[in-house]
């Protein structure tokens, strides 16, 4: 009798894994942006410093999103993908708490950092979504990606509190050291996972010529998905300006601070 893959023994730990390690990635995804932004308005110029950054880290995931699409569907496995780009993004993030605590780092190389930890993110991201289905398959796949997205979600609430508090009892730069630390603990847990799964690329490797082509074609034959993405791409400038600059720098002024902006970004998050 054939036993089915579904969340017992082996199976139940391997997703429970992958979704503690998802978890871990939001969490620290949800710090970094209170942290990086009150770490660079504590300085003289503040506001266009962080103006500038936030401009160069909001390029990588136009860039890079369709570029980690084609690596999920080229790369064998989605666990080991995510996992090397994963660790990769923590060594950056230690680099960037390093930059961030030389008060004479220059802009170009705290927004280069941050535009490189934004790029690996972004390529990170389709793998990632795939991951949960290289544990668990069938009839099981749906409460596996239940129990995955709420965990997610839960973290998701949590960060900003988090941050409000490392910020206002420590400092910004050790609160991007914790979302450094989210990185490569995430990965050391996609480590284990992926030693008790197979390969995934028994189907073949798609040709990236003909992938292309289709997105072409797609795009040619399709008027309203360029509509939806030039309107999606005007929304998210003013949220850009509006939410993410905007609102670091009257929190700053006027709100509390660091403390008073984890509160607005956690019901902010909570709402979703």
């Amino acid at each position: 009798m054939t036993q089915r893959a579904g969340p017992t023994g082996s199976h139940a730990r391997r997703v429970l894994t992958v979704s503690v390690a998802q978890a871990l990635n939001a969490f620290g995804s949800g710090i970094a942006p209170i942290a990086v932004a009150f770490a660079l308005l504590g300085d003289r110029d503040g506001v266009a410093k962080f103006s500038a950054v936030l401009a160069v880290g909001a390029l990588a995931p136009v860039v890079m999103t369709l570029a980690g699409g084609v690596l999920a569907d080229r790369g064998r496995s989605p666990i080991r993908t995510t996992q090397v780009l994963r660790c990769l993004a923590g060594v950056v993030q230690v680099l960037l708490w390093v930059g961030l605590l030389h008060a004479r780092s220059s802009i170009v190389v705290i927004g280069g950092l941050l535009f490189l930890g934004e790029a690996l993110s972004s390529l990170t991201l389709p793998s990632s979504r795939r991951m949960i289905a290289e544990v668990v398959e069938g009839e099981e796949l749906t409460r596996a990606v239940a129990t995955q997205a709420t965990l997610v979600n839960l973290a998701r609430i949590a960060s900003p509190a988090v941050a409000g508090v490392l910020i206002s009892v420590v400092s910004a730069e050790v609160a991007v050291l914790v979302d450094a630390a989210t990185f490569l603990l995430s990965a050391a847990l996609l480590q284990a996972v992926g030693k008790g799964v197979g390969s995934t690329g028994g189907g073949g490797e798609p040709d990236a010529g003909v992938s292309a082509r289709g997105f072409r074609a797609l795009l040619r034959g399709s008027p309203w998905l360029v509509a939806c993405a030039v309107c999606g791409f005007l929304a998210a400038g003013a949220w850009l300006s509006g939410y993410q600059l905007l609102g670091p720098v009257l929190a700053a002024r006027s709100y509390g601070g660091a403390a008073g902006w984890a509160m607005f970004s956690t019901a902010y998050v909570a709402g979703l």
